[in-house]
């Protein structure tokens, strides 16, 4: 550093050309320039400069069309084969050898439970397969099965599996690691693919390596040209790292114009388990310790994970006119998860401007374009956020009402589109967890969020434009317009103290506002002069949201004239007049009917929104043609509930129990006069916190054909019992209800069947699907079989076609049990 000389400015020039890494470049505290004196590493032209951790590929055998290209696996990836990794042909992403093809997938039929499991988490390891999968794998060889990953979508996030060879019950699936979750628990569309198959590479673009080399499809385009292959190699291509707990920080160190490209991430042999937010998976440039670092015009592209990661103990550093584009999983993470207790410097005062973040979440769909976790005082600015598989930007990481771990962040003036392109779910264009005091979420322009539908109770968990998940407390959300999203523009999950105003929501799917976690305390928000222009009539999804939100001067007009209904806002919403027209670019965007002061405050939103265009590497608008997704969800799926082969005190597979976690409540029993020996006991008493509980489910996707539900039920005196069918709509729509209790099968109030106290009754309903408000058919037979009553009754509502949710709930509030055995459902397809 000067010679010992006094110190002076230090710029290393980067000729231009692509340098191939041999390993990550390290900085430590001995890197580090002074505040008179800082340190830049810089290309000499801005964006001709690559810092690869890819190896070039020889290429051994050319292609013929229909055969693969071969190239040598060089030494430094000879061990990776197995946990699959990336491939870039041409300067493109080649997809590993899958089946089904990309873009398609298999659905999951049912979870199946293993003896092995404990008792309140059956249903984590074992799945009956699609049986185009179940064909598919069992032609795999030992070779083939012990290296397949087996990639499984939940919710919000994905995970990484293996074939297990331990054991499966017959007709099933059995992985390794453990799923998180319990299978089809979010829903009826559980979908998961294999890869790195080599008799999979059938089609073109795919890839897939062996010990000793790597065969490649070429596309048509790439027929009878030149191959350049680039293997990434390397996890990481930058470390900078100051010491913790106090040393030395690496201080006033900046890179400008360069690209990090080529980074891989393989598939463990433990597989890969994640959360939430792909935060377990790491990045091409990690930072530690340090202060005062920046990263200018620079393009992180072609990863295997994050683009940028500002971990531990980060201060006072900045992102600035930057792209992040094909990343494997998102664009930039700032903070960690969890400090470590008594961190005395965590993460703070980072800068995050005029960046250009798009093709996120290719391998690990759960990440998010920008992710601020516990840290304080970031200034996300001007940013461009589009094309993502999850979330665009997500912030603070601290669940529920915890203490504070970050907050005073400026989320302002970024442009986000093209949210979620029906992947994923439960998510937000910006979202939000936990304390954040003094975070204002300011001028941003959000449009098309989208979800995959096959998700949550029913069909959806949701996309919202902004979303205040769990905890979410003292921000101010101002200024921002938010268009055209599946679920609408605001959800408020549980929060406190939240200031929402002077926004415009337009143009959600399912309304403008949804609340959906209730308080016993204070409004959890109060909404001011927000305007909302919203589709037919439609202003709330969900629940009431009277006693949630406190309404002042809101103005709610609908797209199509229709009437309002407003009763929910009390007298804080006005009915007005009011359009809204959008064009395929992010900013077309005109309103109509608006007053000039508010119309002013919002053509100034869709001015200021996301990055300008000088010195920008990369994109040359600042926006980007907007497009439609779609999605295909699972067919009918069969309910397989096996209450006689389940252990004794467990919960079967196949429903979803309520309370959570409590298996006193509901549990399988032996019973000699059961049919089948064994019956799953409700166990009821005035402790619960709703009368409806304990409750059990489940969730189905049953819109055609005629539905057939039989089961048998023991009751005592003090039983009342119901089961009933619903759809997905918000709020739901009520088809067949009944409730059994001592006095007899009551439907709508009359009694149409008597019942025995103390012996089985048999229950069948008969019900066409896809018919609104069709009329149903009910048998009541006698424990020997007797029928004693058959009916033929009206649906509760009259619009109500879809099965979505099948319920049972002893709704006693008194202490009492009832039992259930013999459950059988089935859905016969309609003739064509």
């Amino acid at each position: 550093m000067n010679s010992g000389q006094p110190r002076r400015t230090i710029r290393v020039m980067i000729a231009a050309g692509t340098y191939a890494l041999p390993a990550p470049l390290v900085f430590s505290a001995a890197d580090s320039g002074t505040a008179q004196a800082p340190v830049s590493y810089e290309a000499t032209i801005p964006g001709t400069v690559t810092l690869s951790g890819g190896a070039q590929l020889v290429q051994r055998i050319a292609a013929t069309k229909g055969l693969p290209a071969t190239f040598d696996l060089p030494s430094t990836a000879r061990n990776s084969w197995r946990g699959g990794g990336q491939l870039f042909v041409n300067g493109r992403r080649a997809t590993l050898a899958r089946e089904p093809k990309r873009g398609n997938y298999w659905f999951m039929r049912s979870a199946v439970a293993l003896d092995s499991e404990p008792v309140k988490e059956r249903g984590h390891e074992a799945f009956a397969p699609d049986p185009d999968a179940a064909r598919r794998i069992a032609q795999l060889s030992a070779t083939e099965r012990s290296r397949a990953i087996l990639q499984v979508m939940h919710s919000w996030t994905s995970s990484q599996h293996h074939i297990s060879a331990e054991a499966a019950p017959a007709g099933s699936i059995r992985v390794t690691p453990r799923s998180h979750w319990a299978f089809l628990s979010t829903g009826t569309s559980q979908r998961y693919f294999i890869e790195n198959v080599p008799s999979a590479l059938n089609s073109p673009g795919e890839w897939v390596a062996t010990e000793s080399e790597v065969r490649y499809l070429p596309t048509e385009d790439q027929l009878g040209k030149k191959l350049e292959a680039i293997l990434p190699a390397l996890d990481h291509l930058m470390l900078i790292r100051g010491e913790a707990a106090g040393g030395p920080k690496v201080q006033h160190l900046s890179f400008r114009g360069l690209r990090f490209a080529h980074t891989r991430s393989l598939t463990p042999d433990t597989g890969f388990l994640d959360w939430q937010a792909a935060i377990g998976v790491g990045a091409a440039v990690e930072v530690d310790d340090a202060q005062h670092i920046s990263f200018d015009r620079c393009e992180f592209s072609d990863t295997g994970g994050y683009g940028l990661w500002l971990r531990h103990s980060v201060q006072e550093s900045q992102i600035s006119r930057s792209v992040f584009n094909n990343l494997g999983a998102g664009g930039i993470q700032i903070g960690v998860a969890k400090e470590a207790k008594g961190e005395a410097a965590p993460t703070r005062k980072v800068t995050i401007e005029g960046n250009r973040i798009g093709h996120t979440g290719l391998l690990y769909p759960g990440a998010v374009g920008i992710w601020l976790a516990q840290g304080y005082d970031h200034r996300v600015a001007n940013n461009l956020v589009h094309d993502t598989s999850y979330s665009g930007i997500s912030v603070g990481w601290t669940w529920n009402f915890g203490p504070a771990a970050s907050g005073g962040h400026q989320i302002v003036d970024n442009l986000l589109f093209n949210i979620g392109l029906a992947q994923m779910s439960d998510m937000g264009g910006i979202y939000t967890l936990g304390n954040l005091s003094g975070t204002v979420i300011s001028g941003n322009l959000i449009r098309e969020v989208r979800a995959y539908p096959g998700y949550g109770p029913g069909r959806g968990l949701g996309a919202w434009g902004i979303y205040n998940d769990l905890g979410s407390s003292s921000m101010v959300v101002e200024n921002n317009v938010v268009l055209n999203t599946d679920s609408g523009a605001y959800h408020l999950n549980g929060g406190r103290d939240l200031a929402i105003r002077k926004n415009l929501f337009a143009g959600g799917g399912k309304g403008e506002i949804r609340v959906s976690r209730t308080t016993d305390s204070q409004p959890q928000a109060t909404l001011t002069d927000n305007w909302f222009i919203v589709k037919a009539d439609q202003l709330v999804d969900g629940p009431d949201i009277s006693k949630e939100l406190k309404m002042v001067d809101n103005q709610v007009a609908s797209s199509t004239g229709a009437v309002v209904d407003l009763a929910q806002c009390g007298t804080g919403c006005k009915a007005t007049k009011a359009s809204i027209a959008t064009g395929a670019d992010a900013k077309a965007v005109q309103f109509q009917g608006l007053d000039s002061a508010t119309a002013e405050r919002l053509g100034r939103v869709l001015s200021s929104a996301g990055p300008g265009e000088a010195g920008t590497a990369g994109f040359k608008s600042a926006t980007v043609a907007l497009h439609t997704t779609s999605a295909v969800t699972a067919p009918p799926l069969a309910v397989m509930i096996d209450i006689q082969g389940g252990p004794v005190g467990s919960q079967p597979t196949g429903l979803t129990y309520r309370p959570m976690g409590d298996t006193q409540s509901i549990r399988l029993v032996e019973d000699s006069t059961a049919p089948g020996g064994r019956c799953l006991m409700f166990s009821d008493s005035p402790a619960f916190a709703h009368r409806y509980d304990p409750h059990a489910f489940a969730r189905l996707n049953h819109e055609s054909g005629t539905e057939v539900v039989e089961f048998s039920i023991h009751i005592d005196a003090d039983t009342s019992f119901v089961h009933e069918w619903r759809d997905d709509d918000k709020p739901y729509k009520i088809g067949p209800s009944l409730r059994i209790s001592a006095g007899g099968v009551t439907v709508s109030g009359k009694v149409v069947a008597p019942v025995t106290v103390g012996q089985w009754t048999q229950i069948r309903l008969t019900v066409p699907l896809g018919q609104p408000g069709a009329p149903w058919k009910l048998d009541v037979s006698d424990a020997g079989g007797k029928l004693t009553s058959t009916s033929i009754l009206p649906a509760v509502s009259q619009r109500w076609r879809d099965l979505n949710a099948l319920l049972f709930i002893s709704d006693a509030g008194v202490v009492s049990q009832a039992c259930l055995a013999g459950l059988k459902v089935a859905n016969t397809p309609p003739r064509l």
